[in-house]
């Protein structure tokens, strides 16, 4: 069963489909996913998308992660 995913863009919605997933844990409404297919254009808007959001993370150290 495909998934669709919706991410903002510009302010407004942009749904990006994930043709395989495995739910790896669900708690609620909330889940982890295991992507196993996703086309190429979608995956690469999925990574913009992470990527940008990850720039607002702050930075540590590796010893943070430890």
């Amino acid at each position: 069963m495909p998934v669709y995913l919706q991410l903002p863009d510009d302010g407004d919605s942009k749904y990006v489909m994930v043709d395989s997933a495995i739910v790896r844990w669900a708690n609620g409404k909330d889940a982890g996913w295991s992507i196993q297919k996703m086309d190429t254009a979608a995956r690469a808007r999925l990574m913009r998308f992470l990527e940008q959001d990850t720039e607002k993370l702050p930075r540590r150290s590796a010893a943070a992660w430890t």
